[in-house]
């Protein structure tokens, strides 16, 4: 019997901030691996025999570049994928409309991504999501119509998230691709309750 010398294919990373944001892609995996770390559980199965990573950070910019810093260290991705939820800054996206960003902003306007351009990682998904929008990750909750309209005017971003800018920068140095994938929670006339 030959040992298999080919190399471990490297996993496609995903970070979410939230249980509720991961909870649709854990039902669908099935049989998954845990990993405890001292702040975090990172997961490891396959989707469509390509293995995968994924973690639940936490919300915010330090949450999600840690878990990424994480997983950048111990499982060595290809791609990091931030996911999950964002509001709508733009006033024709509505509940549930899936995004795959093409630019992502800091909460300084600068732009983090894109600084290359992502392979077909994806695939076919590009096909039935808008990639020619614009997010802006931020440092707090953006919970008024008044504040989205605001924060539409000066960044002219259509959505808006607390995590996508520092996962992109954690893919940026460690050399790997990046993707936001975002699912709209919330629309631009909506004000979030306290």
């Amino acid at each position: 019997m030959k040992n298999d010398t080919r190399p471990k294919p490297q996993p496609l990373g995903i970070i979410f901030a939230l249980p509720i944001e991961a909870h649709t892609f854990e039902r669908r995996l099935g049989n998954a691996t845990k990993y405890q770390g001292q702040k975090s559980v990172i997961y490891e199965g396959h989707v469509f025999d390509h293995p995968v990573v994924w973690t639940i950070s936490g919300v915010g910019r330090e949450a999600a570049q840690n878990a990424a810093q994480l997983m950048i260290d111990g499982h060595q991705p290809h791609t990091l994928v931030s996911a999950g939820f964002a509001g709508a800054l733009a006033p024709n996206l509505e509940h549930g409309t899936v995004l795959v960003p093409e630019r992502i902003l800091d909460d300084n306007q600068q732009c983090i991504y894109p600084l290359g351009h992502s392979d077909q990682t994806l695939g076919p998904v590009g096909k039935i999501v808008d990639s020619n929008t614009t997010l802006i990750t931020v440092k707090s909750v953006i919970t008024s119509k008044e504040e989205k309209a605001r924060l539409r005017q000066e960044t002219h971003a259509d959505l808006v998230d607390m995590e996508s800018a520092a996962v992109a920068l954690v893919a940026q140095n460690a050399n790997v691709q990046f993707l936001a994938v975002r699912a709209i929670s919330d629309t631009s006339e909506e004000t979030l309750p306290p």
